[in-house]
């Protein structure tokens, strides 16, 4: 029996990697896709490269009031609009909200998936990681679980690409000129980030994460994450990869 699959927020850039994945998983059927600009047009307007099976189902309105039957909600809105939103699906239906609204809000799981996959199994909310705390923290994991870094002194050095603000991004720093050939920092100190990483080191290691740094920088590239990471400790290279592969064994999606 198939799982029957919506999506809304299916325009946007998180909304179609969603729909990739959807339709490309052999248990899961797309009966539900929604937006709010692409209302009304055909998924193959929008993703002309879409399966010939999804390609005419039509973008609806995003109604929570009016979903048709479903087992599993794919939310991919923009932060600060999906709470109210989410709070109207009726609770048979599964929740993955790919936005931050939700990360670590009371009754939502963190869904650091090889991370902690014992707190996702059996979850009817799960909340999907930041970009920057999940390129980050799967690596500081392990070290940060076995007390072989310390985690009041992690630097965090990230680049991105210009996706990751949306598909709806206004700022003028995601103009092609202004990105081409250029890299810039930015959210100094003030990153929205900031607290998801810091809450999320302190529950791994049970210690401060005070002082923790991160400066993340904008470069010209479409999508991707390089996250560089230095730590104080007295692990070895062959000690820290040691961990890492104790942690993640078995383990879905790290390798």
């Amino acid at each position: 029996m198939s799982i029957r699959v919506g999506i809304v927020g299916i325009s946007g850039f998180g909304g179609g990697e969603a729909l990739r994945l959807v339709a490309g998983h052999p248990a899961f059927e797309l009966v539900y896709a929604a937006g709010e600009g692409s209302a009304g047009s055909r998924l193959a307007e929008r993703f002309p490269g879409v399966p010939a099976r999804l390609a005419g189902r039509v973008i609806e309105k995003w109604d929570p009031a009016s979903l048709p039957e479903l087992d599993l909600l794919f939310a991919s809105l923009p932060t600060g609009t999906s709470a109210g939103a989410l709070a109207r699906v009726p609770r048979p239906v599964k929740i993955v909200d790919i936005g931050g609204d939700h990360r670590y809000a009371e009754g939502w799981a963190y869904g650091l998936a090889d991370v902690w996959p014992e707190r996702i199994g059996g979850q009817s909310r799960v909340a999907n990681p930041g970009c920057f705390p999940a390129a980050s923290l799967t690596a500081l994991a392990p070290l940060l679980a076995e007390g072989l870094i310390e985690p009041g002194n992690i630097v965090i050095d990230a680049k991105t690409g210009i996706s990751g603000a949306g598909r709806g991004g206004a700022d003028s720093r995601l103009g092609y000129a202004e990105c081409n050939e250029n890299l810039v920092p930015y959210g100094l100190l003030r990153h929205v980030h900031m607290p998801e990483m810091a809450g999320t080191i302190e529950r791994l290691s049970g210690g401060s994460a005070a002082g923790l740094v991160f400066t993340p920088h904008l470069v010209p590239m479409t999508r991707g994450i390089l996250a560089t990471l230095y730590c104080r400790g007295r692990a070895s290279t062959g000690q820290c990869l040691a961990a890492a592969r104790r942690f993640y064994a078995g383990r879905a999606f790290v390798r």
